[in-house]
């Protein structure tokens, strides 16, 4: 499924990174998926949920929890960073947005 939204705050580039991963869980757990992969281009926002990087801003702080939260629900996720030059079908999503 793709899907495609746009943010009505101004938010840093990482917040936002943290937002679309957000929607994502929160879609999948509307519509009970129960085996879930995502990619991501954020290589920090990827790292940091998945234990390797340590969260240093305040401000991400509270996405991340969230993020944690969520995917409690969801039995097997997988999260993959993917370079954001190899990731031609969300570059198109986030300028459909735009």
């Amino acid at each position: 499924m793709r899907f495609s939204f746009s943010l009505t705050e101004h938010q840093t580039n990482n917040e936002a990174e943290y937002e679309a991963l957000i929607a994502r869980l929160e879609i999948a757990i509307d519509v009970r998926i129960r085996n879930l992969q995502i990619f991501g281009d954020s290589q920090l926002v990827v790292n940091q949920v998945l234990g390797v990087y340590k969260i240093t801003k305040f401000e991400l702080a509270c996405y991340h929890r969230r993020v944690l939260e969520l995917k409690k629900q969801i039995p097997i996720i997988k999260l993959t960073q993917v370079p954001r030059g190899q990731n031609a079908k969300a570059d198109s999503l986030a300028k459909l947005a735009k």
